[in-house]
């Protein structure tokens, strides 16, 4: 998979994303769509995140490629952000949402 960057990443094919999903690390995946103006005005947010979080690895997901998979992370809107660890679904954050409601999850969820 190569060497994991503390920021926001792409995946770009399901084998992927299912391999991040199962790794035991703690995981937050970014579902955004590219004509969503609401995942873009949250993506500063969860930049910034990534980089107070470094041991969490923050995955941006685009719902314009990923759309076969949308039932199965339980997405029915953008953004949401949905949080894993060891494969299982920890918890979700849906819609635009201030850094300390995020910050707050991940200090709660991932202990």
């Amino acid at each position: 998979m190569g060497q994991l960057y503390f920021e926001i990443m792409g995946v770009f094919d399901n084998n992927e994303l299912q391999w991040y999903v199962k790794d035991k690390r703690k995981l937050a995946l970014y579902f955004t769509a590219s004509w969503c103006g609401l995942s873009l005005a949250i993506r500063s947010t969860i930049y910034t995140l990534s980089q107070k979080y470094k041991d969490v690895i923050f995955l941006e997901v685009s719902i314009d490629y990923f759309s076969d998979v949308l039932d199965e992370y339980g997405v029915r809107t953008t953004p949401i952000v949905v949080f894993f660890q060891n494969g299982e679904r920890l918890n979700a954050i849906v819609g635009p949402t201030p850094y300390e409601i995020y910050a707050e999850n991940i200090d709660t969820i991932f202990i």
